[in-house]
């Protein structure tokens, strides 16, 4: 049986999408903030000045989908032991 830790580094939590624009200069998105305050407690640190991050990666499509997006944006779900 996998351990919880091996689970969650296989999986992916994708958090939104982007486009590339401007000729590749530009790479527009958006996030869903009801994913990021859901994944925040396993995933995401807080500074001693009280500052909150979650980590992401932000991932070119192979092609673009159907609404032109050519990256994702996903949760980087790799925690040390």
């Amino acid at each position: 049986m996998e351990n919880e830790k091996t689970i969650a580094v296989n999986e992916t939590i994708f958090l939104g999408s982007a486009k590339t624009l401007f000729d590749g200069n530009l790479i527009k998105g958006s996030i869903c903030i009801n994913d990021i305050l859901e994944h925040f407690k396993n995933y995401g640190t807080e500074t001693e000045t009280g500052k909150q991050f979650l980590p992401i990666e932000v991932c070119k499509r192979k092609s673009p989908d159907d609404f032109g997006n050519t990256h994702f944006i996903k949760l980087n779900t790799w925690k040390k032991s």
